[in-house]
């Protein structure tokens, strides 16, 4: 996955538009390319979030993501997948002090501390509205704007930020899933 750092001059593989320090940015995971494949172009790269949502090869490409993150995980000996449902996927790390929070309709991801995860859960259950420190050099933010969504903001110190809007049933079945015990102290 491309590190996107401050200085560096990136443009967006959807729209070729040169990405800003302000813009808000998705990382495309990287998934398997082949020579005769057009979409091979966008594995492993970045695009303009907005340009991401709004175009028509959106769902193709999470679908081609999410296979090989899904493969990845539930294959893996080093994560213990705590949640794996069609909006998330929740995995804790068995050799390091992580848990990961995928969004898997949005190609949006978070991962923090168990200390701070346990936290994390809390906040989210409880408040509609929060800046939250994943670690010194991110910080999540959140605002429910009722009835329609969430917004959830990603910046990281020094690099990239993205956006996403998390649909009200989404948000729902993620406050529910983190306020289980088993999830928030796992």
């Amino acid at each position: 996955m491309p590190i996107i750092l401050h200085g560096q001059e990136l443009y967006c593989s959807i729209s070729e538009k040169l990405i800003h320090k302000d813009d808000y940015v998705v990382v495309i995971p990287a998934f398997p390319i082949h020579p005769d494949d057009p979409d091979s172009f966008f594995s492993d790269n970045v695009a303009l979030r907005d340009e991401f949502e709004n175009w028509e090869l959106r769902d193709r490409i999470i679908a081609k993501a999410q296979k090989v993150w899904l493969e990845d995980y539930r294959s893996s000996k080093f994560h213990k997948i705590l949640v794996d449902n069609e909006y998330f996927f929740l995995n804790k790390s068995l050799i390091e002090d992580r848990i990961g929070l995928t969004f898997l309709k949005h190609v949006f991801g978070i991962g923090t501390n168990k200390k701070l995860w346990t936290n994390l859960c809390h906040d989210i259950t409880t408040l509609n509205k929060y800046e939250f420190r994943l670690d010194p050099s991110q910080i999540l933010t959140w605002d429910t704007v009722f009835p329609l969504y969430v917004i959830f903001i990603q910046e990281i110190e020094s690099g990239s930020r993205d956006r996403v809007y998390i649909p009200m049933a989404e948000w729902a079945a993620l406050k529910e899933i983190l306020s289980q015990d088993t999830i928030t102290n796992p």
